[in-house]
């Protein structure tokens, strides 16, 4: 018998569903020993699932996507063009109320995490964000957060900051030009030969 809180370990042949069912309701991709504990089972016995599951995939339209240490379920790479049509993601695309209120929270606090996002529209927003990424209406980016070491945020780079900072450059150099000049002995120039 269990413990309150605990449950059994999956049967036999069972475990590649529990681990694609953990998959399917993860919002993020999830480290291995986090699948593993919420299954019941080992690391080993966890990996060696997914990789069955992984190979039940390959004749699929889903794949499990790893990146070293976190898994996720994607769509397989061969049928992007069917999920775009489907989406109605592409150029030219018009964007709908709930992208719209997205992109206004990341231009308001910008730059701001997908958590500050959906704490402030109560509602998951990945998809208004993916939208807004692939029409390059935002970018994902890294900053330091007082809540964890990196965070990746949300945002656009502002063309005025740009230019801010060649400004800054540009008026940098010419001041170290005039302080070279106030430097040379009076009466001698120099000269410019073209």
């Amino acid at each position: 018998m269990t413990e309150p809180g605990q449950i059994a370990p999956p049967q036999t042949g069972e475990l590649p569903w529990v681990m694609e069912a953990l998959l399917f309701v993860a919002e993020e991709p999830q480290p291995l020993a986090v699948l593993a504990r919420a299954a019941g089972v080992s690391d080993a016995a966890a990996r060696k699932a997914l990789n069955q599951l992984s190979a039940d995939y390959e004749a699929r339209g889903l794949r499990v996507m790893e990146d070293g240490h976190r898994y996720q379920l994607g769509a397989a790479p061969a049928y992007a063009a069917y999920i775009e049509n489907m989406l109605g993601v592409g150029p030219g695309q018009r964007l709908t109320r709930a992208a719209l209120e997205t992109l206004t929270i990341i231009a308001y606090k910008q730059p701001c995490t997908r958590g500050e996002i959906e704490a402030i529209r109560g509602v998951n927003s990945d998809r208004q964000v993916a939208i807004l990424e692939q029409g390059r209406l935002v970018e994902q980016f890294e900053v330091d957060s007082p809540a964890a070491e990196r965070a990746t945020a949300l945002g656009r780079e502002i063309d005025a900051l740009v230019r801010r900072r060649e400004r800054d450059a540009r008026e940098a150099l010419a001041a170290q030009a005039a302080s070279s000049l106030q430097r040379q002995p009076a009466g001698t120039q120099e000269v410019a030969h073209a």
